[in-house]
């Protein structure tokens, strides 16, 4: 089963011991911020052991399934933010509480725990909260009923 805890869990156990790079982002060692929130999102157990560890521009890519958009005054522990500035500027990372994020960053010098403000990237900041693999199934049937390409709901059942 899917678990918060054991994603920030993941970012926890390596504050300090895991430098920030983007040349060598995939591990174990070093990581950027989108890699870094993969690779937590893989041992929390909502994605696959086998998916690629990739950047922000994919992370997107879930918004709606895995990703479920919030906005910053509902956010709490172990929702996720994303942030980039063009091309080579790109935040993400985890909620721990109202203040505080937890992240890889240059800026810290890898990851580390760090307050919201000035620390999460250029506006817009985009928070989710994480839906759970049932969830996005559901989701996913849903979307097929309404995709515009597919007619509405009374076409379908019809």
């Amino acid at each position: 089963m899917p678990s918060r805890y054991h994603a920030l869990e993941w970012y926890m156990e390596r504050i300090g011991r895991i430098t920030y790079s983007q040349e060598h982002r995939l591990g174990p060692f070093s990581y950027d911020g989108p890699a870094a929130l993969y690779a937590a999102l893989i041992v929390g157990g909502f994605l696959s052991a086998d998916t690629p560890l990739g950047d922000l521009s994919d992370l997107y890519l879930y918004e709606g399934q895995l990703l479920q958009p919030i906005r910053y005054h509902n956010i709490q522990k172990g929702d996720v933010f994303l942030s980039a500035q063009g091309e080579e500027v790109a935040h993400a990372g985890m909620v721990l509480d109202r203040f505080t994020v937890i992240q890889c960053s240059e800026a810290l010098g890898g990851i580390n725990r760090s307050p919201i403000y000035g620390y999460v990237g250029p506006k817009p900041t985009h928070w989710y909260r994480l839906a759970l693999p049932h969830q996005v199934r559901v989701n996913q049937v849903f979307r097929h009923f309404f995709d515009e390409s597919s007619g509405d709901l009374a076409n379908e059942l019809n």
